[in-house]
């Protein structure tokens, strides 16, 4: 544990921001390897796909529970993390869609195979859908309530805040769950869990603890 605790904490880690602590995680353990290898042009070439929910997830969350001593200068390079849930939100908010065969398998809760075309294209059109809707969130929705001040006025928004990776990922899993009739894509997966993520974010809390009442006590 001391070991992979330098490793992620280590100068080279940092001085790659966040992408430089993704490339820790995934060297710390497999299960943040979440990357498939796809075929196109009937199998003459191919590429691996990285999508790395959990990865990306241990970085937002960290910042977020740890403000004053972990912030990466590159965390906007960061996507939302696709799973199942945010799929499904922006399915039932319009901005993805599936052809009549997936969203047969999908509405009839057909198991779609790990890996597959379908799984990944799903989660990597989500992850496209949500970074246009951040954009589009900043550059115009939050813009046009700042010159409208009845908005201002009705809402909980503060002039000059935009919607980042980790505000717009939260949102579209709660939304997502929210529409508990509506149904997701299922895949059997270790992708999409998070009990791995805990222990791990617990651990590396209870260290930065240490390291802040070592350096009280120095």
């Amino acid at each position: 544990m001391e070991k992979h605790r330098m490793t992620l904490f280590s100068e080279s880690s940092a001085s790659g921001g966040c992408c430089g602590f993704l490339n820790a995680l995934i060297d710390l353990h497999p299960r943040y390897l979440d990357a498939n290898m796809l075929s196109f042009a009937g199998g003459s070439s191919s590429c691996y796909v990285y999508l790395l929910k959990l990865a990306q997830l241990t970085v937002i969350a960290l910042e977020a529970a740890f403000p004053q001593e972990i912030r990466f200068a590159d965390s906007s390079r960061l996507c939302v993390c696709s799973d199942y849930q945010l799929p499904k939100a922006l399915r039932v908010s319009g901005l993805i869609a599936y052809n009549t065969d997936l969203a047969s398998k999908v509405d009839g809760r057909v198991l779609l195979g790990n890996g597959s075309r379908e799984e990944v294209e799903i989660r990597v059109a989500s992850t496209i859908s949500a970074a246009q809707l951040m954009e589009w969130a900043n550059s115009t929705y939050l813009p046009s309530l700042e010159e409208n001040e009845s908005a201002l006025a009705t809402t909980r928004h503060i002039k000059g805040a935009r919607v980042d990776i980790s505000s717009l990922d939260y949102a579209l899993w709660f939304y997502g769950r929210s529409f508990k009739d509506q149904p997701h894509h299922l895949c059997r997966t270790v992708m999409y869990l998070l009990f791995f993520f805990a222990v791990l974010v617990s651990f590396l809390g209870f260290s930065l603890s240490c390291q802040t009442l070592d350096g009280k006590q120095s």
